[in-house]
């Protein structure tokens, strides 16, 4: 359950003054949202959606206030998506853990303030007020009509003599002191719960989730706590000795002039400091005005946060992985700071009449735009309408205003189309001499790409003049045949063309159409700039960038290189396809994977050299059956970085960063670092989700911590050891060493469950889920070093999940009985006391 800290723990009310008379009935119209229910592998959040019990009971208490009138929270008949879509952009605004849940109730009010504020309601039409141990009493005269309240109980067992909490869950609040048919219930809450299971021997599905709780008043040291419990006497066997505390109350009330049928103007929005805004996955648009000095956004998740209206903020912006958008059809959409682009997006889509748009960005005295990982500024203007884009504060004829970070790619993908840029669509560098982008041989830097409005996303090489990015002007292969070609040109190969045997081409960048360049034994293309691959193969014997960093575009078409990679600067990927490496790479100084994937393919050696590669946010690795990619230089997964095994060996060291993804069937050849995400297609990030089961070998030590999270998958309803890794996940640690931790006493790892979309769960009918099952999901023949673990799985009417582990912990199985789980708080406790299982005894 949610790791919710003693210093603030509280129950959280949302309250709406009852302004309008005609609220619907809360009982029969709140909306039933589980928390571990979306799509059909119930994995559509992460970890199964298990901790998010306080941005999901916020979301069943906005989406109510949105079906009676308060539209801009929520759209009025909201859609599965659409509630999706909420808890995820409330759990990145309340900061909630995938593992560990909300922390404390201040990142509750505060996400729902943020939420407020970005929706337009000023903090004078709202107050947000705190109550600590309410009564039922108290809860009774909150709960008026038009009022939204959220409860956060916590879980407190007996220790010495005192209590431990060991978590909490969140649920809203529906009635009091009567049933769901309206009978009288002296003393019992009524409530909407979004984990069933969590507070009553019931399964996690939506005809379970009203509940009618019964409370009594508190006693001895549980009063220090909270007025009220769950009387343990309702499921006496369900709850043993752990007592529910009702904590606090959090009021929320919102003037009535906002509802939407009053038509309110949005409030404007001033920051007091940087404003974090975490879609986390979703989608948030910020009605509001921006009004503010010196602070601008951060974004630090995937996700799309859209700027409806005006920004007059001259902060900074700061987007990882994710996507800001500006909607302001003049003026700066993005106020006036500069712009920091990591693996993000920048999109600019003016809203309007207007044919003749003018717009700037990060214009403030010293304002840059940089760029680093693989990001994007994308140019979406209403049809029909011209665009320009002017960037930049410096004029200082020496400080760049577009400037590159570390080995950082900027697709410009224009809309309208790439021929448009530079007439009807510009973009535009403000300054003069090193203020502006550096054209060498007729364009500019190959790690600035432009991306075409065609399904393939074709790229283009840019130039720079009077009228800002322009496609490049090239050598075409239908005039000048390739071996023709000089180390200045900038080449088009439409065509296919041949490089005969111990010959060498030059070109000084290669733009490569669905053909290919073949080469005979020793042939070489040189290359001096980058590459675009626009459905195109080389198979030239060598492809040779020299000191030059290899810069290579593939497009959605993809794109396939057959050739010896020599360099001495290191590759660098990038695009939204695939590019497919095949041989044994030579080149040198590290492997960068900004966007798209690379697709290892070789059958001896590395493809990717000998240096580090770095994955970047929202970037995937595949390697293929017998193919290896790694080396001695090791491999780094960012967060929402994903490695995809399609049968081969990630070889040297490797680290997998908090956030990223782990996918598969392959061998993790080197030493292991991880605190990622073991599985569950449901939050990869890449294009293409991997629907198979993980069955990994990992041949050497490993360590994993409390940041882990193995989805461990079900495909079919087979439990024969045979088919481990075939219809169900597999972790192998093979390393003759006992060099394993997974997890440890104080950080053991996160296991759940996930069942393929077809597969029939327990609550089927299913003869399978009759009998009791047993599946061993890691194992270590020689015994892991330290094995720490707890779990969260959905709860069902015809069984439950458990795990546990052999004597000489060797294996680690995960078991399944045909039988309503009696106890099922217990499981809850482990889960917020993270309770280590056993280890081997003669460890410390």
């Amino acid at each position: 359950m949610p790791r919710i800290s003693r210093a603030s723990a509280a129950l959280v009310l949302l309250a709406v003054s009852a302004a309008r008379a005609d609220f619907s009935d809360k009982i029969s119209t709140s909306p039933i949202i589980l928390q571990d229910g979306f799509g059909p592998a119930r994995d559509m959040l992460p970890y199964g959606g298990q901790e998010f019990c306080c941005p999901t009971a916020a979301t069943i208490s906005l989406t109510y206030l949105a079906e009676n009138g308060f539209t801009q929270l929520a759209p009025a008949d909201p859609t599965i998506a659409d509630e999706l879509n909420l808890d995820q952009v409330l759990s990145g605004l309340m900061s909630t853990s995938a593992t560990t849940g909300t922390a404390t109730v201040a990142d509750i009010t505060s996400g729902i303030s943020t939420y407020l504020s970005a929706k337009g309601i000023a903090s004078s039409d709202y107050t947000l007020t705190v109550t600590v141990s309410p009564t039922i009493a108290q809860l009774s005269n909150l709960n008026q009509t038009g009022t939204v309240v959220d409860l956060i109980d916590g879980f407190y067992s007996p220790s010495g003599s005192g209590y431990t909490r060991n978590g909490g869950h969140s649920v809203a609040l529906l009635d009091e002191n009567v049933t769901a048919g309206g009978q009288s219930s002296p003393n019992s809450l009524l409530i909407d719960n979004s984990l069933p299971g969590a507070l009553a021997p019931a399964a996690d599905v939506s005809t379970s989730a009203v509940q009618s709780l019964s409370t009594i008043s508190t006693t001895g040291g549980l009063t220090a706590y909270g007025a009220v419990e769950l009387n343990p006497s309702q499921y006496p066997s369900f709850w043993g000795s752990t007592q529910t505390v009702v904590e606090t109350a959090i009021a929320l009330t919102i003037n009535p002039a906002e509802q939407s049928t009053n038509t309110p103007s949005p409030a404007a929005w001033t920051f007091s400091s940087s404003q974090i805004l975490n879609p986390n996955s979703g989608a948030l648009t910020v009605a509001a005005p921006i009004q503010s000095s010196n602070f601008g956004i951060d974004i630090a998740t995937p996700g799309t946060v859209e700027l409806q209206n005006t920004d007059a903020s001259n902060g900074a912006n700061t987007i990882t992985a994710g996507t800001l958008r500006g909607d302001a059809a003049g003026g700066a959409p993005f106020g006036t700071g500069g712009i920091n682009l990591s693996s993000a997006t920048l999109q600019v889509s003016p809203t309007g009449n207007s044919s003749n748009i003018s717009l700037t960005a990060a214009t403030v005295s010293g304002g840059q735009l940089v760029y680093s990982g693989g990001s994007m500024l994308n140019l979406d203007p209403p049809s029909g309408a011209s665009l320009t884009l002017q960037i930049g504060g410096n004029t200082n004829a020496s400080t760049p205003n577009l400037f590159r970070g570390g080995n950082g790619t900027l697709v410009i993908a224009v809309a309208p189309g790439i021929a448009n840029l530079g007439s009807t669509q510009q973009l535009q560098i403000n300054g003069s001499s090193a203020n502006l982008p550096t054209v060498t041989n007729g364009i500019v830097s190959p790690s600035i790409v432009g991306q075409d409005n065609d399904a393939n996303a074709s790229g283009d090489f840019l130039t720079y003049g009077f009228a800002g990015f322009a496609p490049a002007s090239y050598t075409q292969a239908t005039v000048t045949p390739l071996t023709a070609a000089t180390s200045t040109s900038v080449y088009d190969a439409e065509i296919s063309q041949n490089i005969p045997a111990q010959a060498i081409a030059s070109v000084y960048a290669l733009k490569l159409g669905p053909v290919a360049i073949t080469g005979g034994n020793s042939s070489t293309l040189d290359i001096g700039g980058g590459a675009i691959l626009n459905g195109g193969t080389i198979s030239a014997a060598n492809l040779n960038f020299g000191s030059d960093e290899a810069l290579i575009y593939a497009s959605a078409a993809g794109g396939t290189i057959n050739s010896n990679i020599q360099g001495s600067a290191g590759l660098t990927s990038f695009g939204p396809g695939a590019l497919m490496l095949t041989t044994a790479n030579h080149f040198t100084g590290g492997t960068h994977i900004n966007s798209g994937t690379l697709i290892a393919a070789n059958s001896t050696g590395s493809v990717t050299g000998t240096g580090a590669v770095a994955i970047a946010p929202n970037a995937t690795l595949q390697i293929n059956p017998s193919a290896t990619a790694g080396g001695s230089g090791g491999t780094t997964a960012s967060a929402d970085a994903t490695v995809l095994l399609n049968g081969g060996t990630l070889s040297g060291a490797s680290t997998f960063d908090a956030g990223s993804y782990l996918l598969g069937s392959g061998t993790i050849a080197g030493a292991a670092t991880f605190s990622g995400t073991i599985g569950n297609p449901a939050t990869d990030f890449a294009d293409d989700s991997y629907t198979g089961v993980e069955d990994i070998d990992f041949t050497a030590a490993a360590t994993m911590n409390d940041l882990v999270i193995y989805d461990w998958r079900l495909n079919a309803l087979d439990a024969a050891p045979q088919n481990a890794g075939i219809d169900y996940s597999l972790l192998n640690f093979t390393s003759p060493s006992v060099n394993v931790k997974m997890g440890t006493s104080s950080s053991p790892i996160n296991i759940t469950l996930d069942l393929g979309p077809a597969v029939a769960d327990p609550d089927s009918s299913n003869s399978f889920w009759s009998a009791a099952h047993q599946w061993t999901i890691a194992t270590d023949a020689v015994g892991f070093k330290q094995l720490w673990y707890h779990w969260n799985f959905p709860s069902y009417s015809d069984g439950y999940f458990s795990l546990s582990n052999d004597s000489a912990v060797e294996n680690l199985y995960l078991d399944y009985t045909p039988v309503p789980e009696p106890t099922r708080i217990t499981m809850f406790v482990f889960i917020a006391m993270m309770i280590a299982r056993p280890k081997r005894t003669h460890i410390i």
